[in-house]
């Protein structure tokens, strides 16, 4: 249960929009303080071929690139408390993910986590329900802001409010917003796809589904067809779960997938939507002011100045730390060798700047291997 709710806590501080990032820092440099036991510092044969140092390169390339940018901010008599703030929080996150990596395997990290968000799953459809009936009963929720945007939350559910302060209806479930919180819904679905031991639960599967699909998320919709593929295989030797699926199932998501697709994808293409605009401003920004920067990246300081209007993980990357820094970090997602998580994590990468959360961060270490159900890498 202690493991559970640690595992609880990393999923709360990496996507809910209810704490400060200086609470997150506390509450993360805390996990790090509790776990040390778990970091383990060997000596690299340096005669060794790269491909076998520990990931212990990851932090250092990693804390190296930081001091690097804060020493040049400081040498131009530049100092940001934000940019600071947000560079410390980062190598936490990266120290916590190595710690989280090493105290639980793969496999019970990924089952801990799929059980903590299909409660998550079943609150945000009630939830989603309840607003999709009776808009105006989220006015008596508690109301806070996150950066540009209003919302109301339950705690354990927050509400995405337009400028008429009536709802948006999409499903933001524990997250900010329903493009971060598709990718805890796709995870947790891949983790009890992929480690059913016992029947699968079609009741469970269609809870997934329907929250995947409330989202709205085109990144989600996408992923979500992913783990359909992944459901069908589990399922594909037993010939009247086939009848099922063919005969009901794809004409079913078929009516529900078409007019989301045509909304949040093309609409998205062809209409301008602020979604896809956002990004591909922030994108064509980047490349007609830096160049060269491009390599080792600009620094947090001089990021957190020029406010970029960018909102995926790729772009934040190279802005702050460089292209190589994001080339090595994709290296280290592939090598997880597993083909459906490395496209759910690069995917949402596209849609979101996750990159370095808690909960993402342990991703660059692990990889898949025949491992006993809690057993340590």
């Amino acid at each position: 249960m202690k493991n559970l709710i640690e595992i609880f806590f990393v999923i709360f501080i990496s996507f809910s929009p209810l704490i400060r990032i200086e609470v997150k820092l506390m509450l993360s440099t805390l996990l790090v303080l509790r776990n040390l036991k778990y970091i383990k510092i060997k000596r690299i044969d340096i005669s060794e071929r790269i491909g076998k140092f520990k990931v212990w390169i990851v932090i250092c390339v990693f804390l190296i690139l930081n001091l690097v940018n804060e020493l040049i901010s400081i040498l131009k008599f530049n100092f940001n408390v934000q940019a600071t703030g947000f560079s410390i929080y980062v190598i936490i996150c990266f120290i916590l993910g190595y710690i989280l990596s090493k105290k639980y395997s793969i496999e019970f990290f990924l089952e801990s986590l799929e059980k903590i968000i299909f409660i998550s799953a079943v609150i945000s459809i009630i939830s989603f329900l309840i607003i999709l009936i009776n808009p105006i009963v989220v006015q008596k929720f508690i109301s806070y802001n996150y950066y540009h945007t209003t919302h109301k939350t339950i705690f354990l559910n927050n509400f995405l409010m337009n400028n008429n302060n009536m709802p948006i209806l999409r499903n933001s479930g524990i997250a900010w917003e329903p493009g971060a919180y598709q990718f805890l819904l796709n995870i947790a679905f891949f983790s009890y796809l992929f480690f059913l031991k016992k029947k699968i639960s079609l009741l469970k599967c269609l809870i997934y589904f329907m929250a995947i699909i409330s989202t709205y998320s085109s990144t989600g919709i996408v992923i979500l067809l992913i783990n359909l593929f992944l459901f069908y295989k589990r399922v594909s030797h037993k010939n009247y779960f086939k009848i099922i699926i063919i005969l009901v199932g794809i004409p079913t998501a078929l009516i529900i997938l078409i007019p989301i697709l045509n909304k949040v994808i093309v609409e998205k293409l062809f209409s301008g939507g602020i979604g896809l605009t956002g990004r591909t401003d922030g994108i064509k920004e980047l490349f007609e002011k830096f160049d060269i920067e491009l390599l080792l990246g600009i620094g947090n300081y001089e990021a957190f100045i020029y406010k970029f209007r960018t909102f995926d993980s790729y772009t934040q990357i190279v802005i702050r730390y460089g292209s190589i820094f994001l080339f090595y970090l994709i290296y280290r997602i592939l090598r997880i060798n597993n083909l459906y998580i490395t496209a759910i994590i690069l995917l949402s990468f596209t849609n979101e700047a996750i990159w370095f959360f808690p909960l993402i961060t342990p991703f660059y270490y692990y990889q898949f291997k025949n491992l006993k159900k809690g057993e340590r890498n």
